[in-house]
């Protein structure tokens, strides 16, 4: 009986070290998993806003501004916290593309449309959409 003095406490210290590196290994799991779903989360609402200033920067501008553009525009969305950018795509008039049966004197002016908006820690992450647009306008 002398002999085994100490031996449950040796085997109970190793147990709780155990243990504790588990639950060690069981919250740092946790916190990686949040982590990521956090960035899953930003990404989704970054992905909103540029969809929301992308629509926000043609409807805005739609018209006359996209007509007479022929230099880039630059427009810093506050709301959504993004920034689009008209880029027209050529000089002058062009003929519509979506047109089957084009009207005469009627023309197009090209415009590309970049919306990007940062995100994710200290916005290191950037998401952006492009699209093109056509503006009708009566041919020269």
């Amino acid at each position: 009986m002398k002999d085994q003095q100490g031996m449950v406490l040796f085997f109970s210290l190793i147990i709780l070290l155990i243990m504790t590196v588990v639950g060690v290994a069981i919250a740092m799991s946790s916190t990686q998993s949040l982590r990521m779903s956090q960035a899953g989360a930003d990404r989704v609402k970054a992905s909103v806003a540029v969809q929301g200033a992308l629509n926000a920067v043609v409807l805005d501008n739609q018209g006359s501004v996209l007509a007479n553009l022929y230099d880039s525009l630059v427009i810093n969305d506050p709301d959504y916290q993004a920034t689009s950018t008209l880029i027209p795509l050529n000089e002058g008039d062009v003929p519509c593309a979506r047109s089957t049966r084009p009207t005469a004197g009627v023309a197009c002016r090209k415009v590309e449309v970049t919306s990007q908006v940062s995100f994710g820690r200290d916005n290191a992450a950037q998401l952006s959409f492009v699209t093109g647009l056509e503006q009708e306008v009566l041919a020269d």
